[in-house]
């Protein structure tokens, strides 16, 4: 499938899938998400997170960094997307429910040399953590 961006005109091409921990305001509970890259040979390669969150609002990015209990250093990117309009997130009440977030939020993980990569099993701990926080 081809996407083509407005503002550059440039088209993309949705090559790979990353997975994340996606906190949706639709769903009772948190979810892997399944996240594709557009790629292209004349721009940077970047999620597209659109599928998943929706076109109504605009996402944000939020690079978090986290030492787990091992001591290791580990880096986050969270996209999320703020509404007032909609009531509390579910799957983010289901984490923690003192919160009152309004939107969706997906974590996916950044590798050594920027990139994002696939989340492990340990990361989804680490993800509900970085919600609680």
């Amino acid at each position: 499938m081809v996407y083509q961006r407005r503002e550059t005109g440039v088209k993309y091409v949705l090559s790979r899938t990353l997975t994340g921990r996606a906190y949706l305001s639709f769903q009772n509970r948190p979810s892997p998400a399944e996240v594709q890259l557009a790629t292209s040979r004349w721009a940077p390669t970047f999620p597209f997170l659109e599928l998943l969150l929706g076109c109504d609002s605009a996402v944000r990015e939020c690079i978090l960094t986290v030492t787990d209990t091992d001591g290791h250093i580990l880096r986050y990117t969270a996209f999320y997307t703020e509404d007032s309009d909609l009531s509390q997130n579910p799957s983010i009440l289901y984490v923690d429910s003192g919160c009152s977030w309004k939107g969706s939020i997906i974590l996916m993980r950044v590798g050594r040399s920027n990139n994002l990569v696939n989340f492990r099993r340990a990361d989804r701990r680490n993800a509900d953590a970085i919600i609680q926080q």
